[in-house]
This record gives structure tokens, sequence and C-alpha cells, in this order.
């Protein structure tokens, strides 16, 4: 019997060798990186230099630390985004690195900081890797979602539960009232869908052409989304253009909340498996009640 479970454990050479073989995998996707910023890049840019010289103006008076800043000193757009997306058959990666400069108010000084966040989402949930907290939290299986299914990625509207609610027939029994309502709820959501709508415009980024899809409440918001033919797999949405799948090749709303262009797309792009996984250096973390 021993003889038979040492034949049968799995050498270091084996294992190791094991471990390169699933390194080397490989993942098809779609890469698309997207640059831009949040908010009003100018308001919030003239602002910060005005809260900075009351700043300047009350420090110097009571004697604390004060560290002038010139217009020239900050960039245009104080608050950056670049975001890579990853789009596989069944999963969806994300990379966010956001750039921002704020005011410290001890010595009135505009410090430079960055936050890289990574989010991998699929059927099988959402993992959100804090990468400057070190941690990871949600749904991070050793799998990295792997064997998720892509069923999860079928558009929300007008197919999903939303559309049920709109057509499915009303109980006989129902109050005049209740009634009533439940339709002049159902009237405004056909006049104004809470969902994108295409506009008929079709648009050029990166060398790739993509639809204009609209959001008129409660804000204005314009996406262009790309189904590009040569895609060999069903494309997913991402967490910007849930209701409508395909890639993202921008996003822009009024009053300004968030503004994002395509810098480049690579279509069919084979990438590394571990892409997908938490870094070792990442601790992932249970939220408290839930059982790991």
């Amino acid at each position: 019997m021993r003889l038979l479970l040492l034949f049968m454990m799995p050498t270091a050479g084996m294992l190791s060798t094991a471990h390169a073989q699933h390194a080397d995998d490989k993942v098809e996707v779609h890469h698309v990186r997207l640059t831009g910023h949040t908010g009003d890049a100018k308001f919030d840019r003239d602002y910060t230099l005005k809260v900075h010289a009351g700043c300047v103006e009350r420090n110097r008076a009571m004697g604390w630390p004060v560290k002038t800043q010139s217009v020239a000193d900050l960039p245009p757009v104080l608050h950056q985004l670049e975001i890579d997306f990853y789009y596989a058959s069944n999963r969806m990666l994300q990379l966010h690195r956001h750039i921002d400069y704020y005011l410290d108010q001890k010595d009135c000084s505009i410090p430079r900081t960055e936050t890289r966040l990574t989010y991998l989402d699929s059927s099988a949930g959402l993992c959100t890797m804090h990468h400057e907290r070190g941690e990871a939290s949600g749904d991070c299986d050793s799998g990295a979602h792997a064997h998720a299914s892509p069923e999860h990625w079928q558009a929300l509207a007008p197919s999903g539960p939303d559309s049920k609610m709109m057509t499915a027939p009303l109980p006989p029994d129902l109050p005049p009232e209740i009634r009533d309502r439940v339709e002049a709820h159902r009237q405004q959501r056909r006049e104004s869908p809470p969902w994108p709508q295409p506009t008929g415009e079709r648009r050029t980024m990166a060398g790739v052409s993509c639809e204009v899809y609209a959001l008129s409440k409660p804000i204005r918001r314009e996406q262009c989304i790309a189904r590009p033919s040569a895609s060999r797999f069903p494309i997913p949405s991402s967490r910007f253009n849930r209701s409508v799948p395909g890639l993202l090749l921008s996003t822009e709303s009024t009053p300004p909340g968030l503004t994002l262009h395509t810098e480049e797309v690579h279509l069919n792009k084979l990438v590394p498996e571990r892409l997908f996984r938490v870094p070792g250096e990442l601790r992932v973390v249970t939220p408290k009640g839930i059982k790991p």
C-alpha cells in the first residue's frame, strides 16, 4: 500500500511542469483601451486652484505649513482615468487606473495619487481587486471564473426582466387605482426607456465601426458600442453598458460625469490566462457573515 501511494503521489518535477503548462494557457479576448476623466475637467481645476489660494492665505495667517502651487504645476485634467477592457467569451476583466490630484489642507499641497482597481466579472460573480490595499474581495475563486456560463452576458433589455414587467398581463382582480398606476408607469417607461436607445448614427474609432446609443434621463449619456463581425465569439457587455452587449468604445454624459474614448482595439487577441487571476501579492478578504 505504501509503495502504491508513493507511486500515485506527484513528484516536485511533475508539479512544476503542470504549473508551467497552466501558466502558459491562453485566453482569446478583445482588448480595448480607453482613456478619459471623471467630472468637469475645467471646473474641477479652476475650483481646486481657488480653494488652494484660500488655503494658502489661511495657513500663512495661522503660521501653518504652506506649499504654493502655480497653474503650471497642475495638469489640465485632475481626475484622469485609464481602463483596459478584456472581453472573453464568458468573463470580463477591467483594469482601472485612476490618477487624481486632491488638495491637502495641512500644507496646501496638491499631490498626485494613483489608484489601481481590477474587476473580474462573470456569471460566477464579481471579484474586486484593490491593489493599493493589497486586497481582493467578492467572488474571487482560484479558477478565475474560467468555467463561468456565457449566458450571463445576454442583454438585459429589451428581452430581459424589465421587458417582462412591461408586457406581463395584470391580475384581473387588481384594484383599479393600482392598475392605473402600473399602466401609467409602463407608459412613462415606453416614452423614456431607462436603457440607452440606438440613434442610427455610426462612428469609427481606432479603426472599428460602432453604433451610437443615447439615454436622455435622468442624465444625458451617449455611448458608442461595436459588434465587429471579425469577433469569433459573442461579445459580452461591460459594467458601463450592461443593457447593450458589445465593445464599449466611448461614453460621455451631460452634465459631465464620465468621459472615455478608445485609444486602441485588438480583436481575437491571445493573452496569458494568469491575467485573469488574483495576483499573489493580494490577499483575498471574505466579507463578514459570508462563509469562505
